[in-house]
This record gives structure tokens, sequence and C-alpha cells, in this order.
């Protein structure tokens, strides 16, 4: 009897700390920034090549799905994360860009070399990429 309790509290413990946001160190959200300004300038490179002209309609379409599903994998992850208390502006921030980026990777897949609308574009990644390497630099 005893030994069925033992297991059934066990278990209880161990299904509950599996629930459990990962507390997110420093070193960690760092990492987390420097990805995320690492897909903001990609992307801002790769809307110049569609800007020019200089990309195949198949890659241009494949290579911004394949950014977008990574900005939102990284949101995602920080979103299940539990940040210090120090460090939920950051968190919400880097969250909040990343969405951003995304909505802008959906737009920039649907563009085409010369496209009026590429410059605005590309002027809303840079701004994204300045403030993600501005809440880098303030860590």
């Amino acid at each position: 009897m005893v030994r069925k309790q033992a297991f059934l509290v066990l278990t209880v413990v161990a299904l509950a700390s599996c629930g459990r946001a990962k507390t997110l160190s420093s070193a960690e959200l760092r990492s987390n920034l420097a990805s995320s300004i690492s897909l903001a300038s990609e992307t801002d490179i790769f809307a110049g090549q569609i800007e020019e002209g200089r990309l195949l309609p198949a890659f241009q379409s494949g290579h911004a799905a394949y950014l977008r599903s990574e900005a939102k994998r990284e949101a995602k992850g920080l979103r299940k994360s539990s940040p210090q208390p120090s460090q939920l502006q950051v968190v919400r921030l880097c969250i909040e860009q990343l969405d951003l980026l995304s909505r802008e990777l959906e737009l920039i897949s649907q563009k085409k070399g010369g496209d009026k609308d590429l410059p605005a574009v590309r002027q809303r990644v840079q701004a994204i990429l300045k403030s993600l390497t501005a809440a880098k630099a303030g860590l």
C-alpha cells in the first residue's frame, strides 16, 4: 500500500514539474536576442535582394516561409519561457518584434523585384532590427 502511494505521489510530482515553464537564464536571453537579430538582419538582406530582382520566385517564397517559421519558433519559445522579473520587458519586446518580423516576411513572400512597397517593408524590418539590437545592448 505504501509503495502504491509513493508511486502515485512521485507520478503527480513528475507531471506537475513537466508543466512548468523553463526559467530563462541571462545567457539564454542573450542567445535568443542574438538569434532574433540574425533573423532580422537576414530578412533585411533578403528584402534587398528581392528589391533588386535578384531572386527566383520559388526561392523567394520558400526562403520567406523558412525565415517566418524561424521567427515564429523563436517567439513561441520565448512565450513558453519563464523570464525573471528583470527580463520581462526585454522578453515582451523580443516577442513583439518577432511577431512584427513574421508579418513583414508574409508580405515579402508576395512581393516582386521593383515593387514600390519594398522600400517601406525594408524600413520596417530595419526598425525591428534596431529595436532588437538596442534591447540586447541594454542587457
